[in-house]
């Protein structure tokens, strides 16, 4: 998949969106930006800038979404943050990403185009920005993603509760931790094979399993 593809894809879909008063535009990256290289399986974070323009406030769920064009022709899509916002218009709304650049997330070693555009119901999106993100191995450290298949982390989405199973006893799991979309460590425990997670808003979080070899593994996850 080329890169004209997943911009020809996007074009396509924003173009359904056009009946709206309200835009989205994409202002400026600030602060940390993607990155032209990462390593695989690293955690990295960006910061964003939307500008909302109109004739009317807005009042919503401001949602900043990011496409993944990889060398191997996988295309991934997905949301990557949210705000809420309340009776805004002609103003700015910021955001801070935080991406982790393994197959999980749509990326694989080698170029990857990463595309990102704001999204709101209701709302026009006028434009989008891309970069392209090359992912390479780390150096002295052998990604197995075999170790992806040892462990299974259900439900997902989930309400209450998130539990992991080991299904190997080869690998041992020595904390989990959780990060929200901004940034944020807010779960940083012993591992454990039911995590309540009740009380978190809902939303996209990052649920990281540190194992006893040192090595980590990254999942993304969605509370309902």
């Amino acid at each position: 998949m080329k890169k004209s593809f997943l911009l020809s894809f996007i074009s396509s879909l924003l173009s359904l969106l056009s009946f709206a008063q309200n835009t989205l535009s994409i202002d400026t990256l600030y602060g940390n930006t993607i990155p032209d290289t990462a390593n695989y399986g690293a955690a990295g974070s960006f910061d964003v800038v939307i500008n909302l323009s109109g004739t009317s406030p807005y009042t919503g769920i401001v949602y900043l979404v990011a496409g993944v064009d990889s060398s191997a022709g996988v295309l991934s899509v997905d949301t990557v943050s949210q705000r809420a916002v309340t009776n805004i218009m002609n103003d700015t709304i910021n955001f801070n990403v935080v991406e982790i650049f393994d197959n999980s997330n749509g990326y694989r070693k080698g170029g990857n185009v990463v595309v990102i555009w704001p999204f709101a119901p209701s709302l026009v999106t006028k434009d989008t920005l891309y970069k392209d993100v090359y992912v390479q191995e780390v150096v002295g450290i052998n990604e197995n993603t075999e170790l992806y298949h040892q462990f299974s982390v259900y439900p997902n989405p989930t309400k209450n509760a998130i539990y992991i199973e080991n299904n190997s006893l080869n690998e041992r799991g020595k904390r989990v931790r959780i990060i929200n979309l901004n940034g944020k460590l807010i779960y940083d425990e012993q591992f454990n094979s039911k995590i309540d997670i009740s009380s978190f808003s809902s939303g996209i979080y990052f649920l990281n399993i540190v194992l006893k070899t040192g090595e980590m593994l990254h999942y993304k996850i969605v509370k309902e």
